[in-house]
């Protein structure tokens, strides 16, 4: 019997497998930097290459050019716009969409939301940034990990995100991110284009607590930067309480062994 370790909980196989889930069909980022191993070639998915290379133009376009690329958080345009699309979705919507990966063969199932809500920024837009709940669960324990899969795309320096800064309740929670991946998406249109993708650590206990007594809609951090310029950002209650029914649900299967 495989005994499950803190690594093969959250193992690179794993989290290799979600960076090209989360970067479009078949690794779209890849089709353009050719630099993540595992990547198809460049001709086996027209659609995510093509999606890619307008990401990279948006975001170096002249209009985009003209602005600041020291954004630390969306417009208020964004945030209204992105805000009013949540809106409309509950934890019933997250937990319906959310996706189970994993089968007999492996030691873990993985939970995603990642298909419940997305929000691709405005046309000019110097920073781009996305999120969703991805939760681990050790199928012999039943015990889970808890993350903020969080995806920030950018054009002029790296920022190397660090650190995170979280408001929960009214506690303020400091912790190190998972580093996922950094890449460069493309430098063919000026500034080059930067993706990190970061893991945002959160206790079960924590997860419990902003389920059953949320004191807001969202939960808001702050991506703490090496340059300075941090990004911030948040995620619906709703998505967070929808990855947790979900995952009430498939360990309610264990006990029952």
């Amino acid at each position: 019997m495989a005994i499950e370790t803190p690594m093969q909980l959250i193992s690179l196989q794993t989290i290799s497998d979600n960076r090209l889930d989360f970067a479009g069909e078949d690794c779209a980022y890849c089709d353009v930097t050719h630099r993540m191993q595992g990547c198809k070639s460049m001709n086996t998915n027209r659609k995510a290459y093509i999606t890619a290379l307008l990401l990279a133009a948006a975001i170096t376009s002249p209009q985009a050019a003209a602005q600041s690329s020291g954004e630390t958080a969306r417009t208020a345009k964004e945030q209204q716009k992105r805000l009013s699309k949540l809106s409309s979705l509950n934890a019933a919507h997250f937990e319906n969409t959310a996706k189970v990966k994993g089968d007999a063969f492996e030691p873990n199932i993985t939970i995603l939301t990642d298909q419940g809500f997305k929000f691709k920024g405005g046309f000019t837009s110097t920073v781009r940034s996305d999120n969703f709940v991805r939760a681990i669960i050790g199928k012999s324990t039943g015990r889970t990990i808890w993350q903020i899969y969080q995806t920030v795309t950018y054009s002029s320096g790296w920022r190397m995100f660090d650190s995170v800064n979280l408001k929960i309740g009214d506690q303020l929670v400091s912790r190190k991110l998972d580093i996922i991946s950094r890449d460069v998406v493309t430098c063919s249109y000026g500034p080059c284009v930067h993706s990190e993708i970061l893991g945002i650590p959160l206790e079960e206990a924590e997860v419990e607590a902003l389920v059953a007594s949320p004191s807001t809609s969202h939960l808001q951090f702050r991506l703490k930067s090496r340059n300075g310029l941090d990004w911030d950002d948040d995620i619906a209650i709703a998505e967070i309480a929808g990855a947790y029914r979900k995952v009430s649900e498939y360990r309610s299967t264990l006990s029952g062994d």
